[in-house]
């Protein structure tokens, strides 16, 4: 056993430095598309059917009909409940799909997505490569994860913010640099 620990010691250490090779990249093609074929499939299958994924469907569609990307509206009224990125990344979405379910759906795909891949990419220096693959399948498989990245709703866009911001502080906190990480690893805090 103490023979196989000092090669996946190194191996771990080069995952940390070295950016990714041709079989982290394959991995990660793995997870995307593992992501992709969980998600994408059957976004279209059903309406709207939550009232929260309505509702937000519904004030993007309203903003695009106003022409107005700064005051998000809702029954034609001023609607400042919730943060403005999602029903930005709607609009934008139902500008190049058109507006449908399928397009307002899109934006929380997408970031489930890339929420999937951010785990894979920030594990795989700290734990390898066989490990984050392991670690972004599971999250994939998990119900309650599929069910929300279906649905219109800001949920999604928090969990990919959340992860990389979670996983970038203990990258950085670890003395490695992060995936939002600008400035050069030998600054400190």
């Amino acid at each position: 056993m103490s023979a196989h620990l000092p090669s996946d010691e190194s191996a771990l250490n080069a995952a940390r430095t070295n950016p990714l090779g041709r079989k982290d990249l394959i991995s990660l093609a793995l997870v995307v598309v593992a992501a992709a074929l969980m998600f994408l499939p059957g976004l279209n299958a059903f309406g709207i059917l939550d009232p929260s994924d309505g509702l937000y469907a519904e004030c993007a569609r309203e903003m695009l009909e106003l022409g107005d990307w700064v005051t998000p509206h809702f029954n034609y009224h001023p609607f400042f409940e919730k943060p403005i990125l999602i029903y930005w990344a709607i609009l934008l979405s139902y500008k190049v799909f058109g507006v449908s379910a399928w397009a307002a759906r899109l934006p929380s795909v997408l970031a489930a997505i890339a929420s999937v891949a951010s785990i894979f990419l920030q594990c795989r220096r700290f734990v390898g490569r066989k490990i984050a693959l392991l670690a972004a399948l599971i999250l994939v498989s998990m119900p309650l994860f599929a069910v929300i990245g279906h649905l219109c709703l800001t949920d999604m866009l928090v969990t990919l913010f959340t992860t990389v911001a979670s996983l970038s502080l203990f990258s950085r906190i670890n003395d490695g640099p992060s995936l939002i990480c600008l400035w050069p690893t030998s600054l400190s805090l």
